[in-house]
């Protein structure tokens, strides 16, 4: 299902697949958010069936239309579910102040009273007296905090971070229980259920499997299945079939192909973070991250949300792999100190970037060094949880203390252990490339002057005659030379970044060839040089003489355009559409009430049943 705001109506698009069975015109009601639409006048709803529809055999999936007028609209948005909104509203940049979000980094914890466990048994409760194994898994930081066994028929001594919200799941072979959502701010209390105010956790009931579990976490899984569009540059969207996707989470990657219908269907483990990319092929998307949440408190199931905007996800749309990156935009924290690009943030304002300076002692590895340790983390505002994004191409741009020149830059793993990432200094900004974000802190260690890593071989005899095939520099580190040539980033010619077309690069430390249709657009005299590495930058001086070749503009790029390997652009959000619609002017009125799912949906389409 999709929802588009048009000027007269908001229009829902249900996509069929073939396989599934309609009633057309029977007596069974079409519910939205617990309204039966079908019994309005077509004044309020119009109901349109796909001509496919009326074929003896559907070959293919389609979709149906359903278009509501704003007085059912209206009535439709106060009657049922709401999109997940942010609390805490930002202010006129679309930021959020530390303040907002404090809770994640919140290290208070509270001891829960004991909680009685059951098992149902033919519509009472008994006391399980067997230890059954339970998974605390923290909602609030996107990670599994421990394992907890009951004992004496009590799940006893739990312990969570205040005003942090918990999933507690069952791992037990024998056992099935619904998950409880759990939260606490006081000592010795029973907790409180944080989907609906003013309930709280008093014992959790299990039930006996029909047969013992796998041993898998099978039963963490929810089963996704979304239609996949690709759409052209016309605006247009077609099913598109056979493209393949990878998801990536912290603990778990899943691998899926479309069907011949356009669709996918996955089994994604509920409240992790998946970033989903086109795999290969010919094809990208913007890749966002792909989580499954529990409404519950909305009488309805779990369902697939971008963890950006909190937008319940209803297709998934593709498009040339030659515009991939092209929708990226740059988010930045509360004071600028840092930016952040790679995907596309959306205009929302329901996500925030967040900086913290940690002691220099969480790091030991460095003792002795002058460095600095930061975390660096994606925050979802609308639920106030942090944003664990396991894989991209993530560019970080941050301010470092003035006359400051970084060394290296590094993240530590989980062992401990620091590992080098790609950067670059300009002024008092370094920029470095992340594969994922929200995972790891990041250690900035500053080394002297940024020109002492790196020399230039050949600086006494860099000359150029017109008619001279081309110019070489070559470029050696005083340390790890091995690894010049891979470090090798950009290179400017008098303050003005040279396109990678306009020379060539070989091992043997590194061996820079500037072609000579390049240098026929240079002055005669003198030119200076940069050669820009992850890890430093060298300044070489070469002469141009005998050029008498008109200069051309076209043949490099302006100096305020970003290096190859680090362009990211900021563009505006694309909104995605299947048809082109107008303005709308409920657009800003509803568009925070977007219809979350169809909660039952029955009785579409004509005067027979049939089998699509």
């Amino acid at each position: 299902m999709d929802v588009k705001f048009q000027k007269k109506n908001v229009h829902v698009y249900v996509s069929l697949k073939k396989g599934n069975v309609f009633d057309i015109n029977a007596k069974k009601p079409i519910i939205i958010n617990g309204i039966d639409i079908s019994k309005y006048s077509e004044d309020d709803v119009y109901i349109s069936y796909p001509e496919t529809d009326f074929e003896p055999n559907l070959t293919k999936a389609t979709v149906m239309d359903i278009y509501i007028y704003p007085d059912l609209w209206k009535k439709l948005n106060k009657s049922g579910p709401k999109e997940d909104e942010p609390t805490v509203k930002p202010n006129e940049q679309g930021k959020y102040k530390p303040s907002d979000y404090a809770k994640v980094y919140e290290t208070e914890k509270v001891k829960l009273a004991d909680l009685p466990i059951y098992e149902k048994v033919n519509g009472k409760e008994v006391p399980v007296t067997k230890a059954v194994k339970f998974s605390v898994y923290n909602s609030t930081t996107q990670q599994h905090e421990t394992n907890a066994v009951s004992a004496d028929s009590k799940l006893k001594e739990l312990t969570l971070v205040k005003d942090n919200n918990y999933i507690i799941s069952i791992d037990d072979k024998e056992y099935d229980m619904d998950n409880a959502y759990i939260t606490s701010n006081k000592d010795g209390a029973l907790p409180q259920n944080y989907k609906i105010d003013g309930k709280t956790v008093d014992k959790l009931v299990l039930i006996k499997r029909t047969k013992p579990a796998d041993g898998t976490d099978n039963h963490k899984r929810v089963r996704v299945q979304l239609p996949v569009f690709y759409k052209d540059k016309q605006g247009s969207e077609v099913p598109a079939p056979n493209v393949k996707f990878k998801l990536t989470s912290p603990i778990d990657t899943v691998t899926v192909t479309s069907d011949e219908d356009g669709f996918i269907e996955c089994d994604l483990i509920e409240d992790n973070n998946y970033m989903i990319e086109v795999s290969g092929g010919t094809y990208a998307m913007d890749s966002f991250p792909l989580t499954v949440k529990d409404k519950s408190e909305w009488n309805s199931g779990k369902h697939p949300y971008d963890h950006l905007s909190c937008r319940n996800v209803l297709s998934l749309i593709v498009f040339d792999k030659a515009d991939d990156h092209k929708h990226d935009t740059v988010i930045s924290t509360y004071d600028d100190n840092v930016e952040l690009t790679g995907l596309n943030f959306g205009t929302e304002g329901k996500y925030a970037l967040n900086e913290r300076v940690l002691p220099n002692g969480s790091v030991k590895v460095f003792e002795g060094k002058d460095y600095e340790v930061v975390d660096i983390d994606t925050v979802n505002m609308a639920r106030v949880e942090i944003s664990k994004l396991a894989h991209g191409s993530f560019e970080v741009t941050r301010k470092v203390p003035a006359g400051k020149s970084v060394k290296q830059v590094y993240y530590i793993d989980e062992a401990g252990k620091p590992v080098k990432v790609k950067f670059s200094q300009d002024g008092d900004k370094v920029k470095f490339l992340m594969d994922t974000m929200s995972m790891y802190n990041n250690v900035i260690e500053y080394g002297s002057n940024e020109q002492a890593e790196y020399y230039v071989v050949n600086k006494d005899s860099l000359k150029w005659n017109s008619g001279d095939e081309a110019l070489e520099i070559v470029v050696k580190a005083k340390s790890s030379d091995e690894d010049t040539y891979d470090n090798f980033s950009h290179v400017t010619v008098d303050g003005v970044l040279v396109s990678a077309d306009n020379y060539t690069k070989t091992k043997g430390s590194l061996r820079l060839k500037f072609k000579s249709s390049y240098l026929k657009t240079l002055s005669n005299g003198s030119h200076t040089a940069k050669i820009y590495f992850q890890n430093g930058a060298v300044e070489a001086r070469f002469t141009v003489a005998g050029n008498n070749s008109q200069r051309n503009s076209g043949s490099i790029v302006s100096a305020s355009s970003k290096a190859k390997n680090l362009v990211i652009a900021k563009k505006a959000r694309v909104h995605r559409s299947i048809v082109k619609t107008g303005d709308s002017n409920m657009a800003i009125a509803y568009e925070a009430t977007l219809i979350m799912a169809i909660v039952a949906l029955a009785g579409i389409c004509y005067y027979r049943r049939k089998r699509v």
